[in-house]
C-alpha cells in the first residue's frame, strides 16, 4: 500500500483490490489526516463566537466580517493572532459626520489587534453659554468599542469631555462659556 506524508492510504498495484474496504480504509486515513491538520475556519465573527465550545484548543479562526481579524482559540477563549495594524485618516475615522463639523487630515485611529488608539483634532463646533451636548458624528464600527468611552480633550483656552456611545456616536461636552474653536484629543480603548 502506497502511504502519503499525512498518512493517507492508497492502494497501489502490489496490492489485491478490494473496494469496499479500500474505499473504507482510505476514507479513514482521510479524515485522521483532516482531524489532525484542518484547524482553521473562517466565517463571521457571530459563527466563531457560536464554533467556541465545539472548537479545539489551537484552532484558528478568520473574521469574514468587520476588520477581518485572524484568531486562535487558547484556554477556551479566542486571542486576535493578526499583529498588523490599520490606520484610518481625517474624516475616514466617522462613518458620518455632522453638519459644518471639519476633521484635520491628521487626524488618525491606528487599530492593532483589539486596541484602538485615536488622535483626533476638529472644527465647526460652536454652541452658546450653558453646559450642553454636542454630536460630533458617528465613529466607523471597525475603530469603536461596542460600549460607551469616555475621554478628555482640550482647546486653547480650556478642557472639554468627550464620549462615544455604544451606537459609536461621539459627543463632546464644553464648560459655561461660548466658543468656537478647534478642539483636540487622545484616547485608547480595547474594541470588542
Amino acid at each position: 500500500m502506497a502511504t502519503t506524508k499525512d498518512g493517507i492510504w492508497t492502494p497501489d498495484q502490489e496490492d489485491d483490490f478490494n473496494l469496499v474496504g479500500d474505499l473504507a480504509t482510505t476514507a479513514s486515513t482521510i479524515q485522521s489526516a483532516l482531524d489532525r491538520r484542518a484547524n482553521a475556519y473562517r466565517g463571521t465573527s457571530s459563527e466563531r463566537e457560536l464554533f467556541t465550545n465545539e472548537a479545539a484548543e489551537g484552532t484558528i479562526w478568520v473574521d469574514t466580517n468587520g476588520l477581518k481579524r485572524a484568531w486562535v482559540k487558547q484556554e477556551n477563549e479566542w486571542e486576535v493572532l493578526s499583529d498588523k495594524s490599520t490606520e484610518y485618516y481625517g474624516s475616514d475615522i466617522f462613518s458620518s459626520v455632522e453638519s459644518g463639523i471639519s476633521v484635520a487630515t491628521y487626524s488618525v485611529a491606528v487599530v492593532k489587534g483589539n486596541i484602538n488608539t485615536m488622535n483626533l483634532s476638529f472644527t465647526g463646533v460652536s454652541r452658546d453659554a450653558g453646559h450642553q451636548s454636542i454630536p460630533i458624528g458617528t465613529i466607523r464600527p471597525e475603530v469603536r468599542a461596542n460600549r460607551p468611552v469616555g475621554f478628555s480633550g482640550y482647546y486653547t483656552n480650556g478642557s472639554v469631555q468627550l464620549a462615544i456611545n455604544a451606537a459609536g456616536v461621539l459627543s463632546i461636552r464644553w464648560a459655561d462659556r461660548s466658543a468656537t474653536t478647534r478642539i483636540y484629543t487622545c484616547a485608547s480603548w480595547v474594541i470588542t
